[in-house]
């Protein structure tokens, strides 16, 4: 097991493996809200796979991988993430980079919201919510 599965469940009583494993699939990019402008359409599918990976020595980690148009265009390893349970949400935190990422799990598990890549939730940089639907 994951040490991000530790952290997950001593980190929030109501936290379990079912809840941190929702975040796992791929998910496509349905709209993008900033202050000014709600963006739907998109000229070229881009999808997010959140997934479990393992390096080199065989330790777990999990990881999000981002697509355009069915191409490999990003991989972001995850250090750890601090769970949020009553709200369906975490924060994902990044190896080898000082950004965060929150996410929430929204209609049984089949869209997920997400900050921007920022250095602080709620911070003045925060400023985009990306909507997914789960594809698988």
């Amino acid at each position: 097991m994951s040490a991000l599965l530790f952290v997950a469940d001593s980190g929030c009583k109501n936290c379990n493996f079912l809840f941190y494993q929702e975040a796992w699939g791929t998910w496509r990019l349905v709209r993008v809200d900033s202050p000014t402008n709600t963006q739907t359409s998109f000229p070229v599918e881009q999808t997010l796979k959140i997934a479990s990976a393992f390096d080199q020595s065989r330790n777990q980690f999990d990881q999000e991988t981002l697509f355009v148009d069915g191409k490999e265009t990003g991989k972001n390893d995850w250090k750890t993430f601090n769970p949020d349970c009553p709200n369906l949400s975490f924060v994902a935190i990044y190896k080898d980079q000082p950004l965060l990422r929150k996410y929430w799990i929204l209609d049984r598990s089949q869209r997920l919201r997400a900050t921007g890549y920022v250095d602080k939730i709620g911070g003045p940089a925060d400023t985009l919510m990306y909507y997914y639907d789960r594809v698988r």
